[in-house]
């Protein structure tokens, strides 16, 4: 048996990950508030519209200025000519979207899928990726005439309701009825509240998500209604200031769906060492996966089974292992 540093596993290479995978979100939230500009641009006095109105929001009372675009076909056209244009001039967005490309089949190779990229035999280069990239954004701009003209003539409004900085709603809209809509409380310092809303005509889909931070322990719960009548929900408690080997703070959360639970417990053990428990309630009280790391050697077992020896797994590796355990639970005890 080996320890868990010797396996390959530190709570250093999970900082690394996290710090990398930051760096990727900051980027995409950058591209993301630069294409927003161009959005803002057609934005005028002919068609924007504003009245005070009070929202009720997660059972709190609002007071709000509602600001509302409605865009010609004319405003519609400048803006998408404007902004597919600069997309296809963005080298450094290529990048972004050629990078998650590329790693795109370490998902399918989590899972044990086989990935051959779609069917085309491999990935394409970066020039193929480019070339077919551009392609798109030139049909784009030669529809673009046509496309604004028919989200035009079906009502297309986009609002924002705003309490002083503060954007507590954003709403998309058309005559027929509410596209997406977006609304949030409080901040990620004490309490916070965010739902959005997707329609298609009858069908609709939510996710709402609360939770409340005090003292470094973050309680919540996460809602998913679908389009049939079985809710998917996560409780959560976590402890901030205590984390495990793994970077997975101390606590637990539950995933429920249709009268099915998995729980995955993080907790000190006897040994002054801490477990990482799953759970499945049509299993009982023995958890169906458990890692224990500690000072003493660590390994990794379900009941009624010898321990796993940990000494050749990376982290990698542990991860793949886990997911393949949730996903054939998921399959099997939760019906999918």
């Amino acid at each position: 048996m080996a320890r868990l540093s010797e396996a390959g596993i530190f709570s250093g290479d999970v900082e690394e990950e996290q710090e990398l995978e930051l760096k990727k979100i900051l980027q995409v939230a950058e591209t993301i508030s630069k294409y927003g500009n161009i959005l803002l641009s057609v934005v005028t006095d002919d068609n924007v519209t504003s009245e005070k109105q009070t929202l009720e929001i997660n059972g709190e009372e609002v007071n709000c200025r509602i600001y509302t675009f409605c865009p010609t076909a004319a405003d519609l056209e400048a803006m998408f000519t404007t902004l597919l244009t600069q997309l296809k001039a963005d080298e450094e967005l290529i990048g972004l979207l050629y990078d998650s490309y590329v790693s795109s089949g370490s998902m399918t190779e989590l899972y044990g899928v086989e990935y051959d990229n779609l069917g085309i035999g491999g990935y394409m280069s970066r020039e193929e990726f480019t070339r077919g990239y551009k392609d798109l954004m030139d049909e784009a701009l030669a529809s673009a005439p046509e496309t604004a003209g028919r989200i035009a003539d079906a009502g297309f409004s986009w609002s924002v309701a705003a309490k002083g900085k503060r954007i507590h709603r954003q709403q998309l809209a058309l005559h027929s009825g509410d596209l997406v809509v977006y609304e949030n409380m409080g901040d990620a310092r004490k309490s916070r509240y965010d739902s959005l809303t997707l329609a298609d005509g009858e069908e609709r889909i939510e996710f709402r998500n609360s939770f409340t931070r005090q003292n470094d322990r973050l309680t919540g719960q996460f809602l998913m209604t679908p389009m049939t009548d079985r809710d998917l929900t996560v409780d959560y408690e976590w402890n901030l200031k205590e984390t495990s080997s793994l970077g997975i703070p101390l606590g637990s959360g539950t995933l429920s769906y249709d009268g099915e639970e998995l729980r995955l417990s993080v907790e000190r053990n006897e040994e002054d060492g801490i477990d990482h428990a799953l759970y499945l309630s049509s299993q009982g009280e023995q958890p169906v996966f458990l890692v224990r790391t500690s000072e003493q050697p660590s390994t990794a077992r379900a009941p009624k089974a010898s321990p796993v020896d940990l000494s050749d797994y990376s982290l990698k590796e542990l991860q793949e292992l886990l997911a393949e355990r949730i996903a054939g639970l998921l399959r099997g005890g939760l019906g999918f």
